[in-house]
């Protein structure tokens, strides 16, 4: 098996062909986010035709047409371990996603190799060797990387290809292969990588706990931050927590002094945002309607938390059955959804709802 650094712009044009004449590729990056909103492109790695290519963004401009092309073909299979990290670090870099994805995680979940299942404990399942975890946490933007760096790299795309054939010979055995090819058909919606500020309080978890003009407040704060973490390219939580965020809503302070008073807010926070910070709390507070941001749940009932346990056993159940991860199948959350009346969520559709039959129906009905 062939490797190849790629740090020129020479050997990268020479590399586009090669990768869009391949139908599978195995990829993976190597990323650094630590210190950044954004997570910083260090190293992509790909695995075609025998031939692993090691491509360094941070010595090229990786933002080119022929790339997005390569990405946007759906005649093509884009092999992923855990992909939605590595293609969210492919989206920032040229602004486009996957249209055929196969993520190997999701497969062995589907074949009951456990619940998110990591790269190297699959690698070891399928093909018995042991990979090194020395280099998990390194600073991938160092440069020169160091031959150990790059082998660890090259391990992270060399077994891809060979597990995606062992898995995908288990999927069509059983029958469900088109049913991983479904749930990862998510992972090419772009929506979950462009990150609009406007619906950043939909994390928020504790809102419902304010009344409706903290929650206004809460909700404006939070978009607020979002803008203010991709400006200046920081994390969230190192322009201010949610807790603070929180806090500010509840209290609402209309002075420097007051917002310095609230737990959590730091001198330097003041500083450098008290201003716009007050200004968008009064703009705000003062504002004739404040409508409910997060409605409170009612707690389930006791005939709903019994319908809740049935459905769970039977998922459980079923799960065991089919040798399905039963995480992958469906969560605690999807079932309350049910429970409550939505029919919306993914138990309802697709392989689950095939897979579930008419047991879900009658469970509800």
């Amino acid at each position: 098996m062939r490797q190849q650094l790629i740090e020129s712009r020479e050997d990268l044009e020479a590399f586009w062909p090669e990768m869009s004449s391949t139908e599978v590729l195995a990829i993976d990056t190597e990323f650094f986010r630590v210190k950044t909103y954004y997570p910083k492109f260090c190293l992509l790695q790909v695995y075609a035709r025998e031939v692993i290519y090691c491509i360094d963004p941070l010595a090229l401009d990786l933002n080119t047409d022929d790339f997005r092309e390569v990405l946007r073909a759906q005649d093509k299979t884009r092999i992923f371990h855990a992909a939605r990290q590595d293609i969210e670090v492919l989206y920032g870099c040229c602004k486009e996603v996957p249209r055929t994805v196969f993520d190997t995680q999701v497969a062995a979940a589907m074949l009951g190799l456990g619940d998110q299942i990591g790269y190297a404990n699959l690698v070891e399942i399928v093909t018995g060797k042991s990979l090194t975890k020395a280099h998990t946490r390194t600073d991938w933007c160092q440069r020169p990387l160091s031959p150990e760096q790059i082998d660890y790299a090259i391990d992270d795309v060399r077994y891809l290809e060979e597990i995606y054939n062992y898995l995908g010979a288990g999927l069509e055995k059983c029958g469900r292969l088109q049913w991983v090819l479904e749930e990862c058909m998510e992972l090419s919606d772009v929506s979950l990588y462009d990150t609009d500020p406007k619906v950043a309080y939909q994390r928020i978890e504790h809102g419902q706990a304010l009344e409706p003009t903290a929650q206004s407040v809460l909700k404006e704060l939070a978009i607020w931050r979002e803008r203010t973490s991709q400006q200046l390219d920081l994390p969230r939580n190192w322009v201010v927590k949610d807790k603070v965020l929180e806090s500010m809503a509840q209290v609402k302070p209309d002075s420097p002094g007051k917002l310095s008073a609230v737990e959590g807010v730091s001198s330097k926070f003041v500083r450098r945002f008290g201003e716009e910070v007050l200004q968008l709390i009064r703009d705000v507070a003062y504002q004739d309607h404040h409508p409910v941001v997060w409605p409170k749940e009612q707690p389930l009932s006791a005939d709903q938390r019994a319908l809740q346990k049935q459905i769970l056993d039977c998922l459980r159940r079923i799960a065991k059955e089919s040798g399905i991860s039963p995480s992958l199948l469906g969560s605690r959350h999807d079932v309350a959804g049910l429970v409550r009346g939505r029919r919306d969520v993914n138990l309802k559709s697709g392989w689950r709802a095939q897979l579930l039959g008419s047991e879900l129906d009658a469970l509800l009905a």
